[in-house]
């Protein structure tokens, strides 16, 4: 184990592409701090350190965060797509952003805890996907603004659902945690971050106006108060820690 934090990321089986974003692996040694990016999933954690041992889940986080961590650390985690928050039987504006015992959740229906790895994260899934009730309208919704490129409007989402704008605002919050306008900014950020990862041949404004910024000075505040980072940072390499494969690390 060298003095450097390795973070590894996988795709999920293709039997829960549907439901889960991705999968990761981390270790890191003792004092390592893990910054970390909202993306508006709810990660299920398998951790050993000092301070935790166990399973463990974090609800969707809406700015960034940074964790020291205490001892030699090896994470497994697993992150959710948004609005799926009723694989773990609770709405995800219950979730702490910081981790809870997967225990205290008490699942009904779960066939035991995980043990270790991955694979025993992915097969908990399995199990709860079998009797989890999803919302269409939020799941339709989401796809909705995943496959847009252009800037949606929460009005005209409210439309396109069938729905008033508090009424899917009250969906939102239920069932992925936040309201819709602040799932569409932390949407926006992310691809702004990936983008500057890309290192593509543009400007910064090119960039903002390109992921649905309406300038690069408001590229430049959302990338500081979700990322805690400036656009030099990233394409400098700045090592943010976004839990999924299609946000490479």
């Amino acid at each position: 184990m060298t003095d450097l934090a390795r973070i590894v990321a996988y795709p999920p089986p293709r039997s829960l592409e549907r439901w889960v974003a991705g999968a990761w692996r981390v270790e890191a040694p003792d004092g390592h701090e893990v910054h970390t990016a909202p993306d508006a999933s709810i990660d299920i954690v398998l951790a050993s350190n000092e301070a935790f041992d166990g399973v463990f889940v974090g609800g969707p986080l809406r700015t960034f965060t940074k964790r020291a961590l205490k001892g030699r650390t090896r994470l497994w985690g697993v992150s959710l797509r948004p609005g799926f928050a009723a694989l773990l039987g609770v709405g995800a504006d219950e979730l702490p952003a910081d981790w809870t015992p997967l225990a205290a959740l008490q699942l009904s229906g779960a066939r035991g805890a995980p043990g270790a790895g991955l694979a025993d994260l992915f097969r908990l899934i399995e199990a709860r996907a079998e009797t989890a009730r999803f919302d269409a309208r939020v799941a339709e919704t989401i796809a909705r603004v995943d496959e847009s490129r252009r800037g949606l409007s929460v009005a005209a989402l409210a439309r396109q659902a069938g729905l008033s704008e508090r009424a899917l605002r009250r969906l939102f919050e239920r069932h992925v945690g936040m309201p819709p306008a602040a799932y569409l900014r932390i949407l926006r950020f992310n691809r702004a971050v990936t983008r500057l990862r890309a290192r593509r041949a543009e400007g910064l404004a090119e960039t903002a106006l390109a992921v649905g910024f309406a300038d690069q000075s408001h590229m430049a505040r959302d990338l500081r108060e979700l990322g805690g980072l400036t656009a030099t940072e990233l394409l400098r390499g700045s090592p943010l820690a976004l839990m999924s494969p299609s946000a490479p690390m």
